[in-house]
């Protein structure tokens, strides 16, 4: 955590926390993800979503625990300081550079791809006339800009933007509710292939991404040693929302007709009705409130890719706007790679699997360190006492 301007010091509060989890995990992947998940599993997907968020639950609690050790610092901070022996603390930082850059291209990656999503759906939906680069820059540029405050200022701007983000979900139950068929939840349990059961586990647990950004948040947290509660409600919360999203689609669409479905939440959000017609297009608006969920994730996503690389890089606070617009063409470039649709849902089930691996590498590698330190400081005391 960055103490230069100690005055400026806003510390995340347990609510905050709770938002910025929400706000960030959601992002893209309530649009499409149950497109993938019917792939795989059909009906059952109502079930594997619940498991796959109870695996990504473990994981939170596992990051949760290892930044409760070592309150008010980063990822960047604490692993360099693990990875010292002695007084060659410069070592620490050459060792920790892998663990950073993996996680960092993590990050990246997330931004482009949500960046090249939101773009996709707005040509498709709404604008097919506007050129896909105008939309990713101006995201990019507008997600830059905020970025470039420090982080208890974005997690007051996930606290003020979160409410607008429950608004679908108030639809999404409407829709299931008015033309909901509850035959297409059934048979259920009938995926007897174990591979395909593992995959489409995993495929719903690629659509919790983004939880690895406590890595950085959690060190400006006001009260750590309680946040453990907020971060399992603020799971809950979207297992819950993700629930609600795909039962309400297989229910209306069937899981067959789902599976052929490019942006599944947009065709639930048009069966809603309502009554006298006083709103039409609904689906607009809910793109409307969507920018708002794409926005805070990018938001996030770049703060924390920000945030590491100042504490990194030892620069002063003045730098962190130069960072966050620095970082720009990166995303853009790397938003662009992707060939056409298929590739870019390819890219976002790999980035859930890098996501997992990853962060649960940076935490069995960091826990054992912290292990051998706590075991080797008792052993010296012991000396010391004797």
């Amino acid at each position: 955590m960055n103490k230069q301007n100690p005055e400026q010091d806003q510390p995340i509060s347990l609510y905050q926390s709770h938002a910025v989890i929400v706000s960030t995990i959601i992002g893209v992947g309530v649009i499409s993800m149950q497109r993938g998940i019917a792939k795989e599993v059909g009906p059952d997907g109502i079930w594997t979503i619940l498991i796959g968020g109870l695996i990504v639950l473990v994981e939170i609690v596992l990051i949760t625990r290892l930044m409760q050790k070592f309150p008010g610092k980063t990822l960047a901070q604490f692993s360099s300081e693990l990875l010292s022996f002695g007084k060659k603390r410069w070592l620490g930082k050459v060792l920790s550079i892998p663990l950073l850059v993996g996680i960092g291209w993590y990050w990246l990656l997330t931004i482009a791809i949500v960046t090249r999503t939101f773009s996709e759906v707005a040509i498709s939906a709404v604008f097919p006339q506007t050129p896909m680069e105008v939309f990713m820059i101006t995201m990019l540029g507008s997600a830059c800009f905020a970025a470039g405050q420090r982080p208890e200022l974005i997690a007051r701007f996930n606290e003020f933007l979160m409410p607008f983000l429950f608004i679908p979900g108030l639809l999404i139950l409407t829709a299931w509710m008015e033309a909901g068929d509850w035959e297409n939840l059934l048979p259920m349990f009938q995926v007897t292939d174990w591979k395909k059961f593992l995959q489409g586990m995993l495929t719903s647990a690629y659509s919790y991404s983004g939880y690895s950004v406590l890595f950085v948040y959690m060190a400006y947290y006001q009260q750590p040693k309680k946040a453990m509660r907020a971060h399992i409600l603020a799971t809950g919360t979207v297992i819950v929302g993700y629930w609600v999203t795909i039962a309400a689609s297989i229910s209306i669409f069937g899981p067959f007709e789902l599976a052929n479905l490019m942006w599944p939440t947009l065709d639930l959000i048009k069966q809603v009705e309502v009554p006298g017609q006083i709103l039409s297009r609904l689906e607009s608006a809910i793109i409307g409130i969507w920018v708002v969920a794409v926005f805070t994730t990018l938001v996030n996503m770049f703060g924390v890719l920000v945030d590491i690389s100042l504490t990194t890089f030892n620069l002063e606070e003045r730098f962190r706007k130069w960072l966050a617009w620095g970082s720009l063409p990166f995303g853009y470039l790397v938003a662009n790679r992707p060939a056409n649709l298929e590739q870019l849902f390819r890219w976002n089930d790999l980035a859930g699997i890098y996501e997992i691996v990853m962060t649960l590498v940076i935490i069995l590698i960091l826990s054992i360190l912290t292990r051998l330190r706590a075991d080797k400081k008792g052993d010296q005391n012991a000396s010391s006492s004797a």
